[in-house]
């Protein structure tokens, strides 16, 4: 295996450029002075000339920018321009799919990095991404009001919040607000994408405690609150919303 890591400089914890080591080895594969990347990527690419998972890239973000290096050599390949904001997650072969929801016109729109790479084959200098989205879908009876993406597993659930279980601005200061928060499921299944599974509202809890979603576990179909003073987790039904065990203490 590889491993990736950006170099201090001086004082500084970052901006000493770029190494890649082979982890059998110990050995430096390549430096480059480039920026710390975002995140990594390997896709199982298939087109007329090529199959299977060989293609390595790292990805750093910068506004709407994804400019793409290659994993084996350091070397930059090209910049994908106006890419999608929203919540990132990767694809069954790896590929880059971003989720974005307009709330005002209630729009679900994926973006995908694989239709604009295989709409520009050269995959050199600037490349448009305006266009790279597999699909977008209105989502009927969606609640008013700014929602914000929680969570979004492939081909399964998308986990949407409005409001406040009872946030603290900081340890020393009370909740921000005593109005709960709604949780709405969406799907993201091909045949289903955008239908609303559940909504509900969920009151705050009493004597001032900071409750946030913690982890949602897929497999299991649970979503998880965790409650930071008390240190309890409450287990609520992926599916439809329902109280299953709680209060556990970590």
């Amino acid at each position: 295996g590889l491993v990736y890591y950006e170099l201090p400089l001086a004082n500084s914890n970052s901006g000493g450029g770029y190494m890649c080591i082979d982890l059998r080895t110990g050995q430096e594969k390549w430096y480059q002075n480039i920026p710390g990347q975002t995140f990594g990527q390997i896709l199982d690419y298939n087109d007329p000339n090529q199959h299977g998972a060989n293609v390595g890239l790292l990805w750093l973000k910068s506004g709407t920018n994804l400019n793409a290096t290659d994993a084996w050599t350091g070397k930059t390949l090209f910049n994908v321009t106006n890419v999608s904001s929203g919540t990132m997650v990767y694809g069954p072969n790896g590929e880059i799919l971003i989720y974005n929801l307009d709330s005002t016109t209630r729009t679900l729109a994926c973006w995908n990095s694989t239709v604009v790479l295989k709409q520009n084959q050269q995959k050199t200098g600037n490349i448009n991404g305006s266009t790279s989205y597999s699909w977008n879908t209105t989502v009927t009876n969606l609640p008013s009001g700014s929602w914000s993406i929680e969570r979004v597993f492939y081909n399964d659930v998308m986990v949407l919040t409005q409001g406040s279980l009872g946030t603290r601005s900081s340890s020393s200061q009370p909740i921000v607000s005593t109005g709960g928060a709604n949780i709405t499921v969406l799907s993201t299944k091909e045949n289903t994408k955008g239908t609303i599974v559940w909504t509900k509202h969920f009151d705050p809890p009493t004597g001032d405690i900071n409750r946030q979603i913690g982890a949602i576990d897929p497999i299991n179909r649970i979503l998880v609150f965790r409650d930071k003073e008390t240190l309890n987790l409450w287990g609520y039904n992926l599916d439809n919303g329902n109280f299953v065990w709680g209060p556990t203490q970590l």
